[in-house]
């Protein structure tokens, strides 16, 4: 199980990728457009077979002077890890959810962004739950027992579905194939 929480009282603007490891662990990195404090970097922990990755409290937005403080996190995954995960719980705020490789989940994927975009290429699960407010919401290929995709104001893209979908778009276009 892999849970990764850049939600609410996080780093929310982190985009979050992930990468094909070479080795037996997961890697995390941090890429930041700034010199970050200790305090400002993530926080990993493993607790009864769940690893949890944790953006950290700290607010991107600065009042008291101009500019924007951006964060991006690349997560490699080992092939056996990526291919036999049971779960992936994703949350964040304003940042990406992408992958550059196939997820195979045992059980459940689920994905939710309040404005950020998630593209993911080839995506296998039990089931998939996939919600944005404003996000766009892309999948190549997803397959599950139950398909559920929804945004109210994101365009949704999911090339080849298999599984009993559900997806709604209050005011977002939806292509399906």
């Amino acid at each position: 199980r892999l849970k990764i929480d850049y939600g609410k009282g996080s780093t929310g603007s982190t985009d979050v990728l992930f990468c094909q490891g070479t080795g037996e662990e997961v890697v995390v990195r941090e890429y930041m457009n700034y010199e970050p404090k200790q305090s400002q970097l993530s926080a990993m922990g493993q607790s009864g077979g769940e690893l949890t990755i944790k953006g950290s409290g700290q607010s991107w937005f600065s009042f008291f002077s101009i500019g924007f403080k951006g964060a991006y996190v690349e997560i490699y995954l080992p092939a056996d890890f990526a291919e036999n995960m049971d779960a992936l719980t994703i949350k964040t705020v304003s940042g990406e959810i992408s992958s550059e490789i196939g997820l195979d989940i045992r059980e459940n994927l689920a994905l939710s962004t309040t404005s950020g975009d998630m593209r993911l290429p080839e995506v296998q699960a039990g089931k998939i739950q996939a919600s944005s407010t404003s996000g766009e919401i892309r999948f190549d290929s997803a397959a599950a027992k139950d398909l559920d995709i929804s945004t109210t104001s994101g365009d949704i893209t999911v090339r080849h579905a298999r599984g009993s979908t559900t997806i709604s778009s209050t005011s977002g276009e939806v292509r399906v194939s």
